[in-house]
C-alpha cells in the first residue's frame, strides 16, 4: 500500500511539473511557419514548429496572400503577405520564394490556411491541421517538440528546441552550457600521465647512463 501511494504521488508530481512547464513555455512561445509559394500560387510546407519568442504583429497591408488561424468558423489570427518572385540582389526571376511567418501559438487546435485574393475571388492554396503538432504516438515527429507535445518530446530528447531552464533534465539541443541542468564534461586528469611519463624518462636516462658506464669499464 505504501509503495502504491508513493508511486501515485510521484506520478502526480510529474504531471504537475510537466503541466507547469507547458503553461510557462506556452506563455512565451509562437508558431514559426515556413512555406514555399510558387508562381502558379501553389504552396508547399517546409516546417511548422513552435518556438520561443513573441510573434510578429499582423500585417494589414493590401497584399493578395493571407495566412489565417481558424478554429471552425472563427478567425483567431490573420496576416497579409506578399510573394516577390524577383531576387533583390541579382534582379533575377525565381519560380518560388520562401516565406516565414511567426504567429501567436495558443494550442494544437484549429487549422492554418493560406488564401489568395484575385479580384473578387478567394482561392484556398494551403491548409495545415494543427493536430499534427502532437499526435501522441510516443514518437517525437516532424512537427512536434517540447512546447507542442511534451508527451512525445521529452526535454531530454532532441527536438531542435533549446529550453535552458532548471527542470532536472539536460536538453541536448542546448549547446555551450546554456542549460543549467547540463553538467559540463569533467576535464581529463593529466597528473597520472605526467607522473608516468616522468618515471619513464628518468628510467631511460638511468639505463642509458648504466650502459655508458659499462662500456667505459669494458674498454679499460
Amino acid at each position: 500500500m505504501r509503495q502504491s501511494s508513493r508511486l501515485q504521488r510521484r506520478m502526480l508530481m510529474t504531471i504537475l511539473i510537466v503541466s507547469l512547464i507547458s503553461i510557462t513555455v506556452l506563455a512565451q512561445s509562437s508558431l514559426k511557419v515556413n512555406f514555399f509559394v510558387a508562381k502558379n500560387h501553389t504552396v508547399t510546407t517546409q516546417t511548422v514548429r513552435a518556438i520561443l519568442g513573441d510573434p510578429n504583429d499582423p500585417d494589414t497591408a493590401d497584399f493578395p496572400y493571407e495566412l489565417l488561424h481558424l478554429d471552425g468558423d472563427k478567425t483567431l489570427f490573420l496576416t497579409h503577405f506578399n510573394a516577390n518572385f524577383r531576387r533583390i540582389d541579382t534582379f533575377e526571376d525565381v519560380d518560388e520564394v520562401l516565406i516565414t511567418e511567426r504567429i501567436p501559438y495558443s494550442g494544437n487546435f484549429g487549422k492554418l490556411r493560406i488564401t489568395y485574393q484575385n479580384g473578387s475571388n478567394t482561392f484556398v492554396l494551403w491548409s495545415f491541421d494543427l493536430r499534427q503538432l502532437c499526435d501522441r504516438d510516443n514518437v517525437c515527429d516532424k512537427y512536434e517538440n517540447t512546447i507542442t507535445c511534451p508527451q512525445d518530446c521529452l526535454i531530454a530528447n532532441p527536438d531542435l528546441l533549446c529550453l535552458p531552464r532548471f527542470d532536472n533534465a539536460c536538453d541536448p539541443d542546448c549547446v555551450g552550457g546554456i542549460d543549467p541542468d547540463c553538467k559540463p564534461s569533467p576535464a581529463p586528469d593529466y597528473s597520472l600521465i605526467i607522473v608516468v611519463s616522468s618515471i619513464i624518462v628518468v628510467l631511460y636516462f638511468i639505463i642509458t647512463l648504466l650502459l655508458y658506464n659499462r662500456r667505459r669499464t669494458k674498454r679499460r
